[in-house]
């Protein structure tokens, strides 16, 4: 998992943005306000850095196309590779997630106050989990409801359904003080023990989540900001050699933005 903020230079930015597709560059520059173009430029970027430096491919020569329900994919006969991506971006935060050889969904969210959160809840939460909330004392109720967003989007985004599986099929736990699970799923009981759900800490003001098929699988960690683009990108079943071939390539292509 790789977490970085949408304030980069300009120079900066317009590196990343050279690595984008036409249609990329397109739908970025169609927001209105330049923080919206940053973050979706931005984020988007350094998927493409981080996949190519990954995949030792050209970034820009990647293929990503809109897979089933819209979830981004590599084109497998261009890059077949045992390399699953999410990515999401909310307020100041960008996140991106890969995993080696299974599927991979990551959702961030700014809190934000004053929200009919018990509306939103009726209208797309599961039935446990609106009562839940609904029993919370009122000052809890808010955060509450933003753990349990970015664990169902999480989750959501991992099976790759899009709209086409129902919030509501499916309840996570919801609490400042529950340990990130998948409770239930329906209509099938046995998909709840297939996924694990993990929370991403980022500090006051997001929550944020990832979840990822299967369990026991290691969940790292970088930050990443202009200076230092990050410090290594490797599966983990490569050798110490290799590691230190790909750490190498990863701090010359960390120097290019400067």
């Amino acid at each position: 998992m790789w977490r970085t903020r949408r304030h980069w230079s300009p120079a900066a930015i317009a590196w990343f943005r050279d690595l984008l597709s036409s249609e990329e560059r397109a739908k970025a520059d169609a927001f209105h306000f330049e923080a919206d173009r940053h973050r979706a430029i931005v984020g988007r970027g350094l998927l493409r850095h981080l996949l190519g430096t990954c995949l030792n491919r050209p970034p820009h020569a990647l293929q990503i196309f809109a897979g089933l329900n819209g979830k981004p994919e590599l084109v497998p006969a261009l890059d077949a590779a045992p390399v699953a991506f999410n990515i999401s971006h909310s307020g100041d935060w960008i996140l991106v997630a890969l995993a080696q050889q299974r599927a991979v969904g990551v959702d961030v969210e700014q809190m934000r106050s004053g929200m009919a959160v018990l509306e939103i809840a009726q209208q797309f939460f599961s039935e446990a989990e609106r009562t839940g909330l609904a029993a919370l004392p009122a000052a809890a109720r808010e955060e509450s409801f933003f753990i349990c967003w970015t664990r169902k989007e999480a989750y959501i985004k991992a099976r790759g359904d899009g709209l086409s599986l129902p919030l509501d099929s499916f309840d996570v736990s919801f609490r400042a003080t529950d340990a990130a699970r998948l409770l239930a799923t329906r209509p099938d009981p046995g998909e709840a023990s297939r996924w694990t759900v993990r929370d991403l800490p980022l500090g006051t003001g997001y929550h944020a989540a990832v979840a990822a098929a299967g369990s026991g699988w290691q969940l790292r960690q970088w930050h990443v900001d202009e200076h230092d683009l990050f410090e290594v990108c490797v599966m983990p079943t490569q050798s110490a050699d290799s590691k230190r071939t790909r750490s190498a390539s990863s701090s010359e292509l960390a120097r290019k933005p400067r």
